[in-house]
């Protein structure tokens, strides 16, 4: 009987590590695809339909592509996009005629 419990008490473990992972990566894949869908709706002008259209396709993609990632690979991942808005802003900021 304390067999089965420990068996029971590591699945449990292991499952809720995989919904945080996974949950971690819908927050960064929407994350990212509301980025976009701003800034194609800022350049093509677009209506809510598809701004949501594209937000959900990002995230979708994003999940997708991070299947098999740990939690530091994905906390990595988020640390990259971060540094890659802030150099963007910087260039932004910095640039001539703006």
């Amino acid at each position: 009987m304390g067999q089965f419990v420990n068996k029971m008490q590591f699945q449990v473990k292991k499952a809720s590590t995989h919904m945080g992972v996974y949950f971690l990566r819908v927050v960064t894949g929407s994350w990212i695809g509301l980025i976009f869908a701003h800034f194609f709706q800022y350049i093509f002008e677009f209506e809510n339909f598809l701004f949501l259209f594209v937000i959900v396709l990002m995230a979708a993609a994003i999940v997708r592509i991070t299947r098999g990632w740990g939690f530091l690979s994905v906390v990595i991942f988020n640390l990259f996009c971060v540094l890659v808005a802030v150099l963007l802003q910087m260039y932004i900021k910095v640039a001539p005629g703006g």
